[in-house]
């Protein structure tokens, strides 16, 4: 199938449809080559189910690991710790959601005059990374992640910056079927 007649019956994103005529894109795997948008890759891969539990977490660790400088409490940097064992089979499901339940603390309650906004949505993050399901867990750090990865650049330019990073880290992870 087309690429364009795939995203038009599947997502029906107008943003998406405008950059594959744009660039010609023919193929679904040719799409997957050249995007350097993360969050258009990740949900091709909601919609063809590719990826494992474990590869999806790993994933979202590695977003906030870009911008681990902004976690400012231990437990949110726990979360991501305990969601990186559990990946891999060395945590249990009561201490990943011991480690959510942490992190979520750190935004709702400890953040709101310590933190700045930047600083809460990295710890908001970490705790999308303990998340039960790691599709969530996935998206939710690179809905998140993608502002905070560039200083001195305009939000879109920081946006696009993590973007395309993330896109690299999804193509070295993740094969396209």
């Amino acid at each position: 199938m087309k690429a364009i007649t795939w995203f038009k019956k599947h997502l029906a994103r107008q943003d998406t449809i405008r950059w594959i005529e744009k660039n010609n894109i023919q193929t679904m795997e040719e799409f997957w080559d050249k995007c350097e948008r993360s969050d258009w890759m990740i949900q091709v891969m909601e919609i063809k189910n590719i990826g494992s539990q474990k590869q999806l977490r790993l994933f979202a660790c590695w977003c906030v690991r870009q911008v681990w400088h902004l976690l400012k409490y231990r437990r949110s940097e726990n979360s991501v710790i305990v969601a990186e064992k559990y990946a891999n089979g060395k945590a249990t499901m009561m201490e990943l959601t011991n480690a959510w339940w942490a992190s979520w603390d750190v935004v709702n309650i400890d953040s709101w005059v310590t933190l700045s906004d930047a600083e809460k949505d990295v710890a908001r993050d970490a705790g999308w990374t303990a998340a039960s399901d790691a599709k969530r867990a996935a998206w939710g750090a690179v809905r998140g992640t993608e502002r905070y990865t560039a200083r001195d650049a305009t939000r879109e330019e920081i946006g696009n910056v993590a973007r395309a990073k993330q896109a690299n880290k999804l193509r070295k992870m993740f094969t396209f079927k």
